[in-house]
């Protein structure tokens, strides 16, 4: 999935950015219950954002109970998101700022697509595996990527038809990790 070119120094700071914009963005703090259905087909989902499925998979278990989820440590959670979220999409070798959108939308819709919207964002083959090709044209964009992807991701929302129901709250996410992505970068 990732060469060499992601194997840089680990940005300082980065993931911790990106674990508490998560959980502000999931409703880690606001949230009553600590497990619900939002209706999305996910299943159960951890007040982090986590879903069942995610969970099981991390516990190496087919399935988790309710108590399981409720259980859920913030060791747990904090793993979760650094290996399936943060490393998956290389957030470690991106420019800062556009670290957290890109990890960002692998939490909201897979580290897969969040590549390749990447890739889509920078006119790059959209394969979904970011080598030299498109870590060029990351660089040769920086400037304007934070901006270029939150469209890009914008545009991917409005084409679900999911958007009806959670586009605003989608679209919502879009801008505020924008702009906590620009002021990372600045």
């Amino acid at each position: 999935m990732f060469g060499k070119l992601f194997k840089k120094k680990p940005k300082r700071n980065g993931f911790d950015q990106f674990i508490e914009m998560v959980l502000q963005n999931e409703g880690y703090y606001v949230s009553q219950n600590t497990v619900f259905d939002l209706g999305d087909g996910a299943g159960m989902t951890h007040k982090s954002g986590i879903t069942e499925s995610v969970y099981a998979k991390y516990l190496g278990k087919n399935s988790v109970t309710k108590a399981e989820m409720k259980a859920m440590t913030m060791e747990d959670i904090r793993q979760i998101y650094k290996h399936r979220y943060w490393d998956s999409v290389g957030a470690d070798a991106l420019p800062d700022g556009l670290a957290l959108c890109v990890a960002d939308m692998g939490v909201n819709a897979g580290p897969s697509r969040a590549r390749r919207l990447l890739q889509r964002a920078v006119g790059a083959k959209e394969d979904g595996v970011i080598g030299p090709k498109t870590m060029a044209a990351i660089e040769s964009q920086k400037n304007t990527l934070i901006d270029d992807y939150s469209n890009v991701r914008i545009a991917y929302y409005k084409r679900l038809k999911q958007f009806p129901k959670f586009g605003k709250g989608w679209l919502h996410r879009v801008e505020t990790v924008r702009d906590l992505a620009k002021k990372v970068k600045a």
